[in-house]
């Protein structure tokens, strides 16, 4: 089974040099109230996937000299900003379960129509119980994966306790940071090989199928950056 490198496209022709492009909201949006986009962003983040609320969307602001694109990158933390061509295409595939809102994105003083902001409920901590540990190949190393050191893992408990003790010794002991990444994942049989999008345990990488591939690039979506990888075994 194929899976493909999937991200927002950078600092491209197709985009413009800005990346992301959208880097700012209108004037007066108030990241305060109830229903902002920080608002459910905090929600989130505290555990509850898709908030009970729609945020307020309204009036994110593209870069001048960027390109509009099917798949805009922008300031938000979570999920994709994303057209109706490329909702369409979507909905034909299996995700994670997923919400969409209506965003509202002003380039040059006028409206882009009919986006959405694309939030997929897919915790990569999900899928740490199919990894094949003592198949898949993992390091140590700074944030940039800088001075790279194996290590070798053989269960859920011994990551999670590796884990711990290289965050204990950076924010106790004053070591120097160091966490743990993946060179190769190899998933056990219970992984479910159908699924066209997911993200990766031990880091945020986000992955697709082969036929979600061939879909977004036969339909001419811009905006986003596939790259071929052997890091997903399955």
């Amino acid at each position: 089974m194929k899976f493909y490198l999937f991200k927002e496209a950078c600092s491209t022709k197709e985009t413009g040099p800005n990346y992301p492009q959208i880097q700012k909201w209108k004037p007066g949006y108030n990241e305060d109230k109830p229903d902002s986009y920080y608002s459910y962003y905090e929600a989130s983040s505290k555990g509850s996937n898709f908030p009970p609320f729609v945020p307020d969307l309204d009036g994110l602001v593209m870069c001048n000299s960027a390109k509009p694109t099917d798949i805009i990158s922008s300031i938000l933390s979570i999920g994709y900003i994303i057209n109706e061509k490329t909702k369409i295409i979507i909905e034909q595939f299996k995700f994670p379960s997923y919400k969409l809102y209506p965003t509202k994105i002003i380039h040059k003083n006028l409206e882009l129509k009919n986006y959405y902001l694309l939030h997929i409920a897919s915790d990569n901590k999900d899928y740490l119980d199919f990894v094949d540990y003592e198949r898949s190949i993992f390091i140590t190393a700074g944030v940039a994966r800088d001075h790279p050191q194996n290590i070798a893992l053989t269960s859920k408990q011994h990551y999670l306790d590796t884990s711990k003790k290289l965050q204990n010794d950076f924010s106790v002991n004053k070591n120097i940071y160091r966490t743990i990444f993946a060179e190769k994942i190899c998933f056990t049989s219970e992984f479910d090989k159908n699924l066209d999008f997911f993200t990766a345990p031990f880091g945020v990488d986000n992955y697709i199928s082969y036929n979600l591939k061939c879909a977004l690039i036969e339909n001419g979506i811009t905006g986003c950056d596939i790259e071929a990888t052997n890091r997903i075994l399955i």
